[in-house]
């Protein structure tokens, strides 16, 4: 066959689609005999939420009494997010007075005016723990008032998206043992639109093997599977079909 361009919007997702990163889309007409597909480009507002309700929401801790401090689900920078920790710590509690991150060292601070314990391994929602983003390892820490990150803060996670695509197979393993066919980096910040072209990273070619293809069914995760959100926006992907 020859070389076709085919650009794919998830405004055009079928009705029964989940969201605009795990839907279904029906070509026009159906691309025939296809040997390989590589992905061109890609263009997708990042309107991820850096605090995610039921992943990294929790604050586990224990005051004299085990308590947990819930984040609000969001886009934060990091001043807002060291300020909401702030709050949220004190809505369950009392006494915490900065939560602050370093510019320097990039790490964060937690402190109370008189001692606590932080349940990052033994809490009730260490799986739902804010400890990754905030630079803490999955130990408990104990017997002081003031807290500092053993590590650089990770608020700019994820560094990548996965994109699996059905019908072109799963080429791609990832260190969590999941399949995708292409890799999506994360290059902007909050509300930035991250554009990525071939040009501008390895090419991501997938062998078709004489397919005929008349539908594209998407799902757009996180390394650790997670189905991405978008937050209600729409991306757009050219393909090469050859």
């Amino acid at each position: 066959m020859q070389q076709q361009l085919v650009s794919v919007s998830s405004k055009r997702r079928l009705a029964q689609s989940s969201s605009s990163t795990n839907f279904t889309v029906k070509l026009p007409h159906a691309v025939t005999d296809v040997k390989k597909v590589m992905l061109r480009e890609v263009l997708m507002p990042n309107t991820l939420y850096n605090i995610r309700s039921g992943v990294n929401a929790k604050i586990d801790f224990n005051d004299g009494v085990n308590k947990t401090a819930t984040l609000t689900p969001g886009n934060y920078s990091m001043s807002a997010l060291m300020s909401h920790v702030l709050t949220q710590l004190n809505a369950v509690s009392s006494g915490f007075t900065a939560v602050t991150y370093s510019s320097t060292s990039l790490k964060v601070t937690i402190t109370r005016s008189s001692n606590f314990n932080l349940l990052w391994a033994s809490g009730a929602n260490t799986a739902q723990s804010t400890a990754e983003i905030l630079g803490f390892s999955a130990t408990d820490l104990s017997a002081a008032s003031t807290y500092t990150g053993d590590k650089a803060a990770g608020f700019f996670q994820p560094l990548s998206l996965f994109l699996a695509v059905d019908e072109l197979g799963s080429p791609l393993t990832n260190t969590y043992g999941l399949l995708s066919t292409f890799k999506i980096p994360v290059t902007v910040g909050a509300e930035g639109l991250q554009v990525m072209a071939d040009s501008q990273w390895y090419p991501q070619v997938v062998a078709a093997l004489g397919k005929n293809i008349a539908q594209l069914t998407c799902r757009v995760f996180f390394e650790n599977g997670e189905v991405v959100s978008l937050n209600g926006a729409d991306w757009e992907m050219l393909l090469e079909v050859e």
